[in-house]
């Protein structure tokens, strides 16, 4: 290899040399692979102060994806650190203390996972999700606004991805499903999230016109119920590579969660369009 530089007071040319890469290796001599650490925010809430908002599966939505990707430590990731808030611990402070964590956590090498599954609503054009503590009616004092962490998300400097299953309950039909649908559409707030700037990508459970459901038959809500099913059971991997690409997840968690509901949901997806996502 041969350096050139230069300064006001000249140029130079070095002596050519050859510069020899090794890759490290630990005390089993095995060769070490540098791989990115995951950072993870795991959200989900079925309990609140006023029970006449209970869900049934949020919690266990929550956990559930926290330990899919936990089970990717010294897998795809070198390390897999979680925050993971569910009922009582998912209050409006620790909700914005845990994404404080994650903004002061990663670096540009890093992953970034959010998953929030709660109650979402649209209050004077802005969204809100409802924190354990959350009042409809304080809810200016009492809930998460989108604003609250979108600032958060958009300065995060590695690549990010947000699974959102955030709406407001409800029943439907014969009272097989509970809902988590939108009172109004908070498809801009989302959308102004996934732009080539930011590098975000928004998996959401349903479109701003529609319930999102859980039921008892699936034990979670439909969208969280078919992101663990593509990966869990390799069905996501439609060209069979043993890659899970973005564009592959999208589809399947589409196809699962129309046929899961009947065709009353389905999920969308915000993304620049540089964004290339794996599993």
């Amino acid at each position: 290899m041969v350096v050139y530089a230069s300064n006001e007071n000249g140029n130079s040319v070095s002596e050519e040399k050859i510069i020899e890469l090794k890759k490290a290796k630990s005390e089993n001599s095995e060769e070490l692979l540098i791989k990115p650490n995951m950072y993870m925010v795991s959200v989900g809430v079925s309990k609140f102060i006023d029970a006449n908002n209970n869900l049934d599966f949020a919690d266990d939505d929550a956990r559930e994806m926290t330990k899919l990707f936990k089970g990717q430590q010294c897998l795809l990731y070198n390390d897999v650190q979680v925050k993971e808030l569910t009922d009582e611990q998912a209050n409006r402070l620790n909700i914005l203390d845990a994404f404080s964590w994650l903004e002061r956590s990663v670096t540009n090498k890093d992953i970034a996972i959010i998953f929030i599954a709660t109650l979402g609503f649209n209050q004077k054009e802005k969204f809100y999700i409802l924190p354990y503590d959350g009042e409809y009616d304080k809810y200016r004092a009492t809930c998460v606004d989108w604003s609250d962490f979108g600032e958060i998300l958009k300065n995060l400097p590695c690549r990010t991805v947000l699974f959102l299953d955030a709406c407001h309950s409800g029943q439907l039909g014969k009272n097989l499903y509970a809902t988590r649908g939108t009172a109004e559409s908070n498809t801009e707030a989302i959308r102004e999230l996934a732009t080539e700037e930011s590098g975000i990508v928004i998996l959401s459970a349903s479109t701003d016109a529609e319930k999102s459901l859980e039921s008892k038959a699936w034990g979670h809500g439909a969208f969280t119920y078919s992101i663990l099913n593509a990966v869990n059971t390799k069905e996501g991997d439609l060209n069979k590579n043993n890659i899970i690409y973005l564009n592959e997840l999208e589809y399947y968690i589409a196809e699962n969660v129309k046929k899961l509901t009947e065709g009353q949901q389905y999920p969308t997806t915000q993304k620049p369009s540089t964004i290339i996502v794996s599993t």
